[in-house]
């Protein structure tokens, strides 16, 4: 995300960016257990990115950013990205351009 005097970082939450024939996913949670994808499907113009259940629902205070590069199936044209973690689903935020 884009923060005072232009500067380019991080978006806090979850996020994507389109890139050159792929696309970047960012996820943030704790460090244990870390985000880790299970599945990705393509609904329409959507990128569905389900979550593996972790074996606990005890989380660290730390933040940890884990970023995925996916590849296949049409990039050019998922406009959104929804992710699916402990069943529940939400957007992900449009990451902006460096």
């Amino acid at each position: 995300m884009q923060v005072s005097g232009g500067a380019i970082v991080a978006m806090p939450g979850s996020g994507w960016k389109p890139q050159d024939g792929w696309i970047q996913v960012q996820l943030s949670g704790g460090s244990i257990p870390r985000k880790e994808i299970e599945s990705i499907t393509q609904e329409g113009s959507t990128l569905v990115v389900q979550l593996k259940k972790p074996a606990s629902d005890i989380e660290t205070m730390d933040l940890r950013l884990t970023e995925y590069r996916v590849e296949g199936g049409d990039a050019s044209s998922i406009e959104s990205v929804d992710i699916i973690d402990k069943g529940e689903r939400h957007e992900a935020q449009l990451g902006v351009d460096g």
